[in-house]
């Protein structure tokens, strides 16, 4: 709500009403708990903004998604402690693809020059050797601007890279902008 605080009040009322209504039609995914936290807790901008955009796509998406965030486990001790703990990815798919939601301001002078992709392409890497998944896809906000040529062809690369590496795993990336 911070985010929109500058607003008319009948643009924060839309606002809210139009993230309810997200919040319903998602309510029965797995794992949305999660996600409401980081949107109502007081967490930095750019994770709340990060958190909206993953709101917005799972949404938009629901009749595909499985799971949204969830973590795994290999196994618990007899004392209670999680062994083999595997840190979740942001939404799996009803087909067992991976999706990795990116919320980047692609105007920031550091995106244009290429900067940033590493992170993500570690979390790809992550994904098929930590996680096991066969699929994996890479989403990207463009709502802030296009991604920069500079980004593209280092994520490209990237990506061409971990196929080389991964042979039997599918690696995508496309982008996405959302409607307000």
């Amino acid at each position: 709500v911070g985010s929109v605080s500058g607003y008319p009040s009948e643009m924060r009322t839309q606002w809210l009403n139009d993230r309810l209504a997200q919040l319903n039609k998602t309510a029965d995914i797995p794992g949305m708990t999660e996600l409401v936290d980081k949107l109502t807790d007081q967490y930095a901008v750019s994770t709340q903004q990060g958190a909206e955009f993953e709101l917005d796509w799972i949404a938009a998406h629901t009749d595909q998604i499985r799971s949204v965030g969830l973590e795994t486990v290999e196994s618990i001790d007899s004392d209670g402690r999680a062994k083999g703990w595997k840190q979740g990815v942001d939404v799996v798919l009803k087909d067992d693809t991976a999706v990795e939601l990116k919320c980047y301001d692609f105007s920031r002078p550091s995106y244009q020059k290429g900067a940033g992709v590493d992170g993500p392409l570690r979390q790809v890497e992550r994904d098929i050797t930590k996680q096991g998944f066969s699929r994996v896809e890479l989403i990207f906000d463009t709502s802030f601007g296009d991604m920069p040529d500079a980004f593209r062809q280092r994520l490209e690369t990237g990506i061409d890279d971990l196929r080389g590496r991964f042979p039997h795993v599918k690696i995508d990336y496309e982008t996405w902008k959302r409607k307000y």
